[in-house]
């Protein structure tokens, strides 16, 4: 392309100057055009040896001119609130708000006070009472034009209504419906109070007062600044243009105007490009510079060639040209730029026209740059994903609109492309340092310490930090995949990892010695790891918690490369800026709540080297840069150009009244910026998320309306624009589809037959329980995906002790209590020894089975202790309430052993099963485990027990009828289930079961029944399935074995229940109803 803008500027003037080119003085919109530039004047130059011109950023020349320092963003900020907390203040010297509740506030102040003066407004006349606003276009006199005083005149009117319809309101409210002028009531309220009395916040007069001392707050700020000899950036700018107004020979102003210009007029020229929107100030400099006998020689080269970009009816025009008026009119470029000419003399306008255009719209943000993946790899792989070679990747540019689709893009660029460029300013609030660090706040947020002092975090925040990135690729993986088993294993809590490491290390007898070798030198890791201690080992207070996050992220800087680096190094320097403030905390949350708004309103301006790779940018980085390929994204209105929402404290009114930029004026930049970017591209993608969700109404830009319906009117029968639209979508299944039934295929059958049916050595792979068959009845889909496909659910920390532990804990009691070992099966228990072990005596033995039977559900999480038990020290508060109602729930079921006693106690956690012979299928294992069996005057009874409820899973005496029972037990519901008896069906299991081992003779006298615990203080905690005669079983059992066959049946599918995860619905609390939904 080598009609780029910028190529073609360094050619014109290294072909007229030469050797002197370096006399020269060059001055860009930013860094990264000066870069280019460079880069292209190089490539005129053929190698030959030359001294180089001065390039310099607009922003670096007013600096260097007004021989100032720039003040850093934070300590601006504070600075700001000192003066604020002197202006806005209780009657004890207590400032309104605190510096962290000011910072949001603090921010916009300043972008304000930067407008006022970059566009010179006059600070006094604009923050005065807004009483006084009616006076201020009388007063002005030639200060504002026509148009300006009538915008003010609008807010002034808009206000005075305003505030007398709120006094009228609330003389209504106090008068009742009686009927008051406004001018009355405002009366009347003025020789009140003056202010309107409420309970509730009165905006207006909020506003009031804030603003009727806005001047004394600039004022104040600018004189502090002043002190410590620092200035923001419109004050820089303020400080040239009022220097070089200054009339006053002798003034010091004066001197310093000589100075500036001086500075200037030891360049031959003074060239300006590539420049668009000019504030009052950036004028106010050319006007002198370019005035007849300064001395000195200036020159304007303007991008603004091209017939869309030049349409005055465009927005891009704006601030260029509008008639006679505008920057290329009042500041004329003087040299003739080849093939360009000068704006106003352009030659060939035509032939700077966008290229081929693609429009697509996706239905997805992060999808857009996926897409932009296929785009890279068209233009630069081959099929192979190899890179081709002798392509410029810096010829392609990718725009983002919407920064925090960095970190995808960054994400999706393909693997054959390794060069990548990153200008552009990113929030530091979406960096990964900052949610490492807000990770931390959480640590110590949740921390507890215990009685020996050693301080503990919550599972949660530990297991999040230990995800992060940051620590992923700093703690060796297996490590960390062993501490978060660990945790999960012992369901700590609450836990200190570099205590759980000691403890891993000092906890290694009982391992083989190979073994003991890798686990050791696994936890070794962490124990010699610094960042690691730094984070858990050190619990900051609030005098030293900078210097703990300080710590530990200059720890971190030095494995971290990229943006990632950059990111941390900007997070870091904004700690560092608070510490040096020297604030006094008394919690360490308002460091974390001030270092978060502080964050908030700072970006990281990301500064890559543009010369190589992919160029990834915002908008305003695309000033004066050309590209062969342009791609850019979030090409939606609200985006590009953004929403019509400005933060700022002065009125759009007021703004427009006095000069100051509008929604209106970022509309205009962001236009020139579009068209401009676009105007000799080669090839232009322009996509935007088509979804319609919330507010956002997936609505396209209106740059893409106007390029389809203003710009690509046919001339002579031809289209002026080649544009081609695509709509991309996402297969997405329906709601209706996710009752498909799963087929039963011949990989699915393989699957049954292998878990289920007995091998020819006699032994089985799984088995059928009541739990099994309970599920296959509930629901057919969540037996297949949990039973057949074996996908269980994930562990994890449970902070409340669940069902499952529960039962674990209250079962091991009772076994314990009654057959601590062989020895005491059989023995028969009168009610004298169960009121034994009731007794206050023997409590502390119940309580150290309770601690046993916590150490017992534990290990079913995959941890072992030494001692087989826990100290009531480590169980959390919720687990101690657990722990009194078992030792209560192990009382009542003593206490109703008591009245039945005597009894013969013939097993506890009795394993049984039942190998099944299936018609055509084979033999199955139908297994159970009975938590009790017990026996008295010849009646056997088979004991489960129930920590949940039990309401509607029992069927009544009354339904002990064959033809009954068997028809509640297999009925199918409209939804397709098929059990909602789910006791009696295992209690009548367990019985067929039971009467099929061989020692059994007799089944007329085996009696299922339950311990309902949650039952047991309504009287009804022992319940019986009485009535169980053989022909009932023989019934059971064959509708069982039905069952099981149409399991096997490759022809029956397994049906899917009507699904519904409303607030009532069968899906609602299933762990597999996400699978369900995509399946």
């Amino acid at each position: 392309m080598r009609n780029k803008f910028l190529y073609c500027v360094a050619s014109h003037f290294y072909n007229k100057h030469k050797n002197e080119i370096n006399k020269l003085c060059f001055v860009f919109p930013n860094r990264r055009s000066s870069i280019f530039f460079k880069k292209y004047l190089t490539q005129c130059i053929e190698g030959k040896a030359l001294l180089a011109p001065r390039m310099i950023t607009i922003n670096d020349l007013f600096l260097e001119l007004s021989g100032g320092q720039l003040v850093d963003k934070i300590e601006a900020l504070y600075i700001l609130y000192q003066q604020y907390a002197k202006l806005f203040s209780d009657q004890n010297g207590i400032a309104q708000s605190t510096f962290d509740e000011f910072v949001y506030w603090g921010d916009v102040f300043l972008n304000d006070f930067d407008d006022i003066d970059k566009y010179l407004v006059d600070a006094e006349m604009l923050f005065r009472n807004i009483e006084d606003l009616n006076r201020l276009t009388a007063d002005a006199g030639d200060y504002l034009s026509e148009e300006q005083k009538k915008a003010i005149e609008e807010f002034y009117t808009s206000w005075r209504y305003s505030k007398k319809r709120d006094i009228v309101s609330k003389k209504i409210e106090e008068n009742g419906d009686k009927e008051e002028s406004g001018e009355d009531a405002e009366n009347e309220e003025q020789k009140e109070n003056g202010e309107i009395e409420s309970d509730t916040i009165d905006i207006k007069k909020e506003f009031s007062t804030i603003w009727n001392n806005l001047y004394e707050l600039y004022s104040k700020f600018r004189e502090a600044l002043r002190e410590k000899g620092l200035m923001y950036e419109g004050m820089m700018y303020r400080e040239v243009a009022e220097s070089l107004a200054d009339k006053d020979q002798g003034s010091k102003e004066n001197r310093k105007s000589e100075d500036i210009l001086n500075k200037c007029r030891k360049y031959d020229k003074i060239i300006f490009v590539g420049l668009n929107a000019l504030n009052e100030c950036e004028k106010s400099l050319f006007r002198h510079l370019n005035k007849p006998g300064s001395g000195i020689e200036v020159d304007f080269i303007w991008d603004y060639y091209g017939d869309i970009l030049t349409d005055e009816s465009n927005k891009s025009s704006q601030f260029m040209r509008r008639g006679d008026k505008g920057n290329v009119v009042e500041f004329a470029q003087k040299e003739s730029i080849e093939p360009y000419g000068t704006p106003l003399e352009p030659t060939h306008d035509d032939d700077f026209s966008p290229g081929k255009i693609n429009i697509i719209s996706l239905p997805s943000a992060i999808g857009q740059t996926r897409y932009v993946t296929e785009i890279l790899e068209d233009i630069y792989c081959d099929e192979n994903g190899t890179l081709l070679p002798d392509l410029d990747l810096e010829e392609t540019a990718i725009v983002l609109p919407d920064e925090t689709l960095l970190q995808p893009m960054l994400n999706s660029i393909p693997a054959c492309i390794d060069k990548v460029n990153v200008t552009m300013g990113y929030p530091l609030i979406n960096s990964h340092t900052a949610t490492f660090v807000s990770q931390l706040e959480e640590l110590h947020k949740k921390n507890r310490q215990k009685r020996s002092g050693e301080i503990s975090f919550h599972h949660k925040s530990v297991m999040a930090l230990l995800s992060h990135p940051f620590l992923t690729t700093v703690l060796p993986e297996e490590g960390l995949k062993s501490i978060k088993n660990e945790i999960i294993g012992r369901n700590l809590v609450y836990l200190n990892p570099e205590t759980l490491v000691r403890e891993q290390l000092e906890r290694k007898e009982n391992q083989l010695d190979a073994e003991k070798q890798s686990l050791e030198a696994k936890w070794h890791q962490f124990d010699s790891n610094e960042l690691f201690r730094a984070i858990f080992s050190t619990t900051p207070d609030p005098s030293n918690v900078g210097d703990y996050i300080e710590n530990i992220l200059l720890l971190i800087q030095k494995h971290l490369t990229g943006i990632d680096r950059e990111a941390a190094y900007h997070y870091l320097r904004a700690v560092k800026r608070i510490s040096d403030l020297g604030l006094e905390f008394t919690e360490i949350k308002t460091y974390f709540r001030l270092l978060k708004q502080i964050i908030s309103v700072l970006s990281v301006p990301y500064k890559g080297e543009p010369l190589q790779g992919i160029q990834i940018m915002g908008p305003l980085e695309t000033r004066a840069l050309d590209f062969k390929n342009i791609i850019i994204l979030s090409c939606n209105e609200g985006i590009f150009p953004s929403g019509n929402v400005s933060n700022s404290f002065i009125p759009f009114n007021l703004r427009l009244g006095f000069g100051l930029p509008t929604y209106e004026y970022q509309d205009s930049i962001s236009a020139y910026h579009f068209y401009r970017s676009i105007c000799r591209a080669e090839q232009i993608w322009l996509i935007y998320d088509s979804r319609t969700e919330g507010t956002k109404a997936g609505e396209p830009s209106r740059y893409i309306h106007q390029l389809k319906y203003g710009y690509n009117i046919p001339r002579n029968g031809k289209r002026r624009l080649d544009i081609k639209q695509l709509a991309l979508s996402y297969n997405m299944k329906g709601r209706e589809e996710n009752n498909l039934d799963i087929e039963k295929s011949e990989t699915v059958m393989a699957k049954l037959r292998e878990k289920y049916l007995q091998k020819h050595n006699g032994d089985f792979n799984g088995s059928f329980s009541a739990s099994t068959l309970n599920d296959y009845f509930k629901c057919q889909r969540m037996f297949y995906l949990k039973h057949v496909e074996g996908i269980g659910e994930e562990d994890e920390v449970v902070e409340e002790v669940d069902g499952a532990q529960f039962g674990t804990i209250y079962h091991y009691v009772m076994e314990k209590l009654y057959m601590p070992d062989e020895s005491y099966r059989g023995v028969v228990w009168d009610k004298s020894q169960i009121d034994a072990l009731r007794r206050r005596s023997n409590k502390s033995q119940i309580e150290m089975l309770i601690l046993e039977g916590f150490a017992k559900a534990r290990e079913k999480r995959g941890y072992s202790y030494a001692n087989n038990t826990v100290s009531y020290d480590d169980l959390s508060g919720q687990e101690r309430i657990v722990f009194e109602l078992i030792a209560d729930f192990v009382d009542k079921t003593l206490e109703i052993d008591s009245n039945y006693a005597p009894f013969t106690f013939k097993a506890a956690e009795m394993k049984i099963n039942y190998p099944m012979n299936i018609d055509n299928v084979g033999i199955v294992k139908i297994k159970g485990s009975i938590d009790r069996v017990d026996e008295k005057s010849g009646t056997t009874r088979i004991i489960d027990y129930k920590t949940g409820s039990m309401n509607g899973k029992m069927l009544g005496v009354n339904a002990s009828k064959e033809d009954v029972l068997i028809e509640n037990l297999f009925k199918e519901e409209k939804n397709g289930s098929c059990v909602k008896n789910s006791v009696s069906f295992q209690l009548l299991l367990y019985k067929m079961i039971y009467l099929h081992q061989h020692y059994i003779k007799n089944g007329d006298n085996i009696l299922p029944a339950v311990f309902a615990l949650r039952h047991f203080h309504e009287n009804k905690g022992v319940r019986s399935q009485e009535g169980l005669t053989k022909e009932i079983m023989d019934e059971f059992e064959k509708k069982v074995k039905e069952k099981i066959k149409e399991i096997f049946d490759d022809g029956i599918p397994f049906k899917a229940i009507t699904f519904d995860d409303g607030e009532f619905g069968a899906c609602r609390y299933c762990n597999y109803q996400n699978i369900c939904k995509i399946l």
